[in-house]
């Protein structure tokens, strides 16, 4: 199952890198396969929307989203 992680970035520490890539590397031990937004959009000076379009187009793909929390 391929899942792509969702949460909170705007406002954060670091844009919340650390939480998605926690959350990347134990949904992965867990064998699922896993679409992380800090991984596609690793540029934290990136724009916004360049980074959601990036996203979106990745989400399509996916069979379900995992939240974290916020």
């Amino acid at each position: 199952m391929k899942l792509y992680i969702a949460g909170p970035m705007t406002g954060y520490a670091e844009l919340n890198f650390p939480a998605f890539h926690a959350e990347a590397a134990r949904l992965r031990e867990l064998g699922f396969e896993i679409v992380n937004p800090a991984e596609i959009n690793a540029d934290k000076s990136a724009e916004w929307l360049a980074c959601m379009r990036e996203d979106i187009k990745q989400l399509v793909d996916c069979d379900g989203v995992a939240l974290l929390t916020g």
